[in-house]
Protein backbone atom coordinates (compact mmCIF):
# COMPACT_ATOMS: atom_id res chain seq x y z
CA UNK A 1 0.00 0.00 0.00
CA UNK A 2 1.02 3.58 -0.87
CA UNK A 3 1.46 6.27 1.70
CA UNK A 4 0.33 9.77 2.19
CA UNK A 5 3.04 11.94 3.81
CA UNK A 6 1.72 15.27 5.41
CA UNK A 7 4.11 18.00 6.94
CA UNK A 8 3.23 21.24 8.62
CA UNK A 9 2.18 22.77 12.00
CA UNK A 10 -0.53 22.93 14.27
CA UNK A 11 -2.98 23.14 11.15
CA UNK A 12 -2.04 19.75 9.77
CA UNK A 13 -0.90 18.17 13.28
CA UNK A 14 -3.48 15.76 14.59
CA UNK A 15 -5.59 15.96 17.64
CA UNK A 16 -4.38 12.72 19.09
CA UNK A 17 -0.57 14.14 19.41
CA UNK A 18 -2.03 17.99 20.99
CA UNK A 19 -3.57 15.64 23.51
CA UNK A 20 -0.50 13.35 24.63
CA UNK A 21 2.24 16.77 23.85
CA UNK A 22 0.20 18.43 26.78
CA UNK A 23 -1.36 16.71 29.11
CA UNK A 24 1.21 16.62 31.86
CA UNK A 25 1.19 20.64 30.89
CA UNK A 26 0.42 23.81 32.49
CA UNK A 27 -0.74 25.28 28.79
CA UNK A 28 -3.44 24.25 27.68
CA UNK A 29 -3.51 24.99 23.64
CA UNK A 30 -7.31 25.56 21.80
CA UNK A 31 -7.67 22.62 20.05
CA UNK A 32 -7.12 20.72 23.63
CA UNK A 33 -10.60 23.30 25.31
CA UNK A 34 -12.28 22.79 21.88
CA UNK A 35 -11.75 18.68 22.33
CA UNK A 36 -12.50 18.42 25.82
CA UNK A 37 -15.15 21.37 26.36
CA UNK A 38 -17.11 21.80 23.09
CA UNK A 39 -16.67 17.43 22.30
CA UNK A 40 -17.09 15.84 25.64
CA UNK A 41 -13.63 14.10 25.18
CA UNK A 42 -14.05 13.13 21.95
CA UNK A 43 -11.27 13.36 19.67
CA UNK A 44 -12.07 14.34 16.03
CA UNK A 45 -9.99 13.02 12.80
CA UNK A 46 -7.81 15.68 11.49
CA UNK A 47 -7.82 15.70 7.97
CA UNK A 48 -4.79 14.03 6.92
CA UNK A 49 -5.80 11.23 8.95
CA UNK A 50 -9.45 11.98 6.67
CA UNK A 51 -7.32 11.97 3.26
CA UNK A 52 -5.49 8.83 4.16
CA UNK A 53 -8.51 7.30 4.52
CA UNK A 54 -10.45 8.75 1.00
CA UNK A 55 -6.94 7.78 -0.62
CA UNK A 56 -6.83 4.49 0.69
CA UNK A 57 -3.35 4.63 1.65
CA UNK A 58 -1.29 4.34 4.90
CA UNK A 59 -0.42 7.66 6.89
CA UNK A 60 2.62 9.17 7.71
CA UNK A 61 1.42 12.63 9.57
CA UNK A 62 4.68 14.64 10.85
CA UNK A 63 2.96 18.19 11.41
CA UNK A 64 4.24 19.53 14.71
CA UNK A 65 2.88 22.40 16.41
CA UNK A 66 4.37 25.79 16.94
CA UNK A 67 7.43 24.68 14.52
CA UNK A 68 8.76 27.27 11.20
CA UNK A 69 8.72 26.54 7.95
CA UNK A 70 12.73 26.10 8.41
CA UNK A 71 11.84 23.23 10.75
CA UNK A 72 9.19 22.15 8.20
CA UNK A 73 11.92 21.78 5.88
CA UNK A 74 14.09 19.53 7.95
CA UNK A 75 11.15 17.24 8.76
CA UNK A 76 11.12 16.80 5.36
CA UNK A 77 14.76 16.08 4.54
CA UNK A 78 14.36 14.05 7.79
CA UNK A 79 11.90 11.36 6.75
CA UNK A 80 12.69 11.55 3.18
CA UNK A 81 14.40 8.55 2.49
CA UNK A 82 10.82 7.09 3.87
CA UNK A 83 9.26 8.06 0.35
CA UNK A 84 8.76 5.64 -2.38
CA UNK A 85 7.30 5.43 -5.79
CA UNK A 86 3.50 6.34 -5.56
CA UNK A 87 3.25 7.65 -2.45
CA UNK A 88 1.68 11.53 -2.04
CA UNK A 89 3.61 14.46 -0.09
CA UNK A 90 1.59 16.93 0.95
CA UNK A 91 3.34 19.74 2.34
CA UNK A 92 1.72 23.09 4.61
CA UNK A 93 3.91 25.72 4.90
CA UNK A 94 3.58 27.80 8.25
CA UNK A 95 3.77 31.35 8.93
CA UNK A 96 6.31 33.44 7.29
CA UNK A 97 7.13 35.60 10.68
CA UNK A 98 7.95 32.10 12.26
CA UNK A 99 11.67 31.67 13.12
CA UNK A 100 14.32 29.78 15.06
CA UNK A 101 16.96 30.13 17.40
CA UNK A 102 19.41 27.90 18.95
CA UNK A 103 19.79 27.02 22.30
CA UNK A 104 23.63 27.34 23.94
CA UNK A 105 22.54 23.26 24.68
CA UNK A 106 22.32 22.71 21.14
CA UNK A 107 18.45 22.59 20.78
CA UNK A 108 15.64 25.16 19.37
CA UNK A 109 12.98 27.04 19.80
CA UNK A 110 10.45 28.13 17.96
CA UNK A 111 10.00 32.09 17.56
CA UNK A 112 6.17 33.88 17.23
CA UNK A 113 5.24 36.84 16.45
CA UNK A 114 4.22 37.43 20.09
CA UNK A 115 6.86 38.20 22.58
CA UNK A 116 6.87 35.43 25.36
CA UNK A 117 8.70 34.67 28.20
CA UNK A 118 10.60 31.90 26.79
CA UNK A 119 11.50 34.26 23.92
CA UNK A 120 12.72 36.95 26.71
CA UNK A 121 15.42 34.76 27.68
CA UNK A 122 16.39 34.57 24.08
CA UNK A 123 16.96 38.09 22.79
CA UNK A 124 15.15 41.50 23.90
CA UNK A 125 12.35 42.98 22.60
CA UNK A 126 13.64 45.25 20.88
CA UNK A 127 15.96 42.52 18.77
CA UNK A 128 12.08 40.52 18.04
CA UNK A 129 11.12 43.30 17.20
CA UNK A 130 13.55 43.99 14.32
CA UNK A 131 13.74 40.41 13.52
CA UNK A 132 10.03 40.20 12.82
CA UNK A 133 9.99 43.50 10.62
CA UNK A 134 12.80 42.12 8.42
CA UNK A 135 10.91 39.20 7.86
CA UNK A 136 7.86 41.12 6.44
CA UNK A 137 10.30 41.08 3.41
CA UNK A 138 8.92 38.99 0.40
CA UNK A 139 12.42 37.55 -0.04
CA UNK A 140 11.12 35.07 2.82
CA UNK A 141 8.50 34.16 0.65
CA UNK A 142 10.75 33.54 -2.36
CA UNK A 143 12.96 30.91 -0.06
CA UNK A 144 10.46 29.28 0.62
CA UNK A 145 9.43 29.14 -3.61
CA UNK A 146 13.31 28.01 -3.89
CA UNK A 147 12.87 24.75 -1.68
CA UNK A 148 9.37 23.77 -3.49
CA UNK A 149 11.75 23.70 -6.77
CA UNK A 150 13.58 21.42 -5.32
CA UNK A 151 11.39 19.40 -3.29
CA UNK A 152 9.22 19.18 -6.59
CA UNK A 153 12.72 17.74 -8.79
CA UNK A 154 13.64 15.26 -6.14
CA UNK A 155 9.61 13.89 -5.38
CA UNK A 156 9.80 13.63 -9.48
CA UNK A 157 12.78 11.58 -9.67
CA UNK A 158 10.98 9.27 -7.19
CA UNK A 159 7.66 9.17 -8.86
CA UNK A 160 5.97 10.95 -5.58
CA UNK A 161 3.64 13.49 -6.14
CA UNK A 162 4.00 16.74 -4.05
CA UNK A 163 1.25 19.01 -3.03
CA UNK A 164 1.62 22.38 -1.60
CA UNK A 165 -0.33 24.35 0.72
CA UNK A 166 -0.18 27.37 3.63
CA UNK A 167 -1.93 28.67 6.34
CA UNK A 168 -0.82 32.04 5.57
CA UNK A 169 -1.87 33.81 2.49
CA UNK A 170 1.60 35.37 1.49
CA UNK A 171 2.72 32.18 0.87
CA UNK A 172 -0.31 29.89 -0.64
CA UNK A 173 -3.52 30.22 0.61
CA UNK A 174 -6.17 27.17 0.73
CA UNK A 175 -9.69 28.20 2.52
CA UNK A 176 -11.26 25.58 4.41
CA UNK A 177 -14.24 24.79 6.37
CA UNK A 178 -14.73 26.51 9.74
CA UNK A 179 -12.62 27.50 12.43
CA UNK A 180 -13.26 26.32 16.02
CA UNK A 181 -13.75 29.88 17.13
CA UNK A 182 -16.82 29.71 14.34
CA UNK A 183 -18.10 25.98 15.20
CA UNK A 184 -18.42 27.56 19.06
CA UNK A 185 -19.55 30.80 17.94
CA UNK A 186 -16.64 32.42 20.12
CA UNK A 187 -16.63 30.25 22.90
CA UNK A 188 -13.26 29.32 22.25
CA UNK A 189 -11.56 32.24 20.11
CA UNK A 190 -8.84 30.30 17.63
CA UNK A 191 -8.32 29.69 14.11
CA UNK A 192 -7.23 26.35 13.59
CA UNK A 193 -9.71 23.98 11.77
CA UNK A 194 -12.36 22.60 14.04
CA UNK A 195 -13.81 18.79 12.88
CA UNK A 196 -16.46 20.57 10.43
CA UNK A 197 -13.10 22.46 8.84
CA UNK A 198 -11.17 19.24 9.25
CA UNK A 199 -13.64 17.40 6.73
CA UNK A 200 -13.91 20.52 4.47
CA UNK A 201 -10.14 20.60 4.19
CA UNK A 202 -9.51 16.78 3.25
CA UNK A 203 -12.44 16.59 0.56
CA UNK A 204 -10.43 20.02 -1.04
CA UNK A 205 -7.44 17.84 -1.22
CA UNK A 206 -8.84 14.83 -2.11
CA UNK A 207 -10.05 16.34 -5.01
CA UNK A 208 -7.20 18.06 -6.02
CA UNK A 209 -5.49 14.78 -5.89
CA UNK A 210 -7.95 12.66 -7.24
CA UNK A 211 -9.93 14.09 -9.38
CA UNK A 212 -7.48 16.45 -11.44
CA UNK A 213 -8.40 19.94 -10.36
CA UNK A 214 -5.99 22.71 -10.50
CA UNK A 215 -3.46 21.45 -8.02
CA UNK A 216 -2.80 23.38 -4.40
CA UNK A 217 0.71 25.05 -5.70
Amino acid sequence: MNTLFTFGCSYTEDFERVLETTKNSDFIPAQRRYVENHLDGRIPKSWPQLLGEKLETDLKNYGVGGISNYQIFEEICEHSDEFKNGDTVVIGWTHITRFRWAFNNGGWSSIFSDFTETTSKLMNKITHSEILVNRTNKLYVNEIYQYQKLLEQFCKLLGVELYFWSSDDDIIYKDGGKTINEETNGEIPDNHLAESGHRVQAELFYNHIKHGEEKII
